[in-house]
């Protein structure tokens, strides 16, 4: 059941988005007119338009295809070098963690962080925030920490990896990961798309809020 009301949620906020654009296409397209404006630069805008709905459609699939995976019970390793393992940080309430690796775009990780911090400050469910990085040591991890000023918990998993799909791509994502340790509502941030990062999170606060 839950599974089939993710998909609608995913769907839902697919048509969204593709009515979101195709009125920004139609707006685009008769403010050029009005101005004169030549072919070249209809073309122009409607391509970055077109690319942008690519992006989500090529995101969406590899959403669903890392839903409903188990995570293992990993090692992980906070700034001050105390080890967790993965059950003693998630309770019995379903966590938002942000994924991502060193090796990530820098500036995907960078809009990821900043949409997920600014979530936190408004939100009343700051303990069920957590973020899963891999950097090589913890001296990497701390300075990441100090140049952001973190305030959400994170955690460096090293070298071991989340035993899902979505964890090659090499790029960040956010996810929900429930008490049984499967992942929910996979999702990658898209910096191209104002306010789809910030629609995602909002949605899933009313979903958690109703379990």
């Amino acid at each position: 059941m839950l599974y089939n009301n993710m998909k609608k949620v995913i769907l839902y906020l697919l048509f969204f988005v593709i009515i979101c654009i195709n009125i920004l296409l139609l707006i685009k397209v008769i403010y050029l007119s009005g101005i004169k404006d030549t072919n070249a630069v209809v073309v122009e805008k409607y391509s970055k338009l077109d690319a942008k709905y690519n992006l989500l459609l090529g995101n969406i699939a590899l959403q669903l295809n890392s839903e409903d995976y188990h995570v293992n019970d990993i090692l992980l390793e906070d700034e001050n070098q105390n080890k967790f393992r993965l059950s003693s940080i998630i309770d019995n309430e379903p966590h938002i963690i942000l994924r991502f690796t060193e090796k990530h775009c820098s500036s995907c990780v960078d809009y990821s962080l900043k949409e997920l911090m600014n979530y936190a400050e408004c939100s009343d469910n700051l303990d069920n925030i957590v973020i899963l990085a891999s950097y090589d040591n913890v001296r990497k991890l701390k300075a990441f920490i100090k140049s952001q000023d973190l305030t959400i918990p994170i955690f460096n998993t090293g070298h071991e990896m989340l035993d899902i799909p979505i964890e090659r791509i090499g790029m960040p994502y956010l996810f929900v990961l429930d008490n049984l340790y499967r992942t929910k509502y996979v999702f990658i941030p898209a910096k191209e798309i104002y306010g789809y990062t910030r629609n995602y999170l909002n949605i899933i606060t009313k979903r958690l809020e109703k379990h």
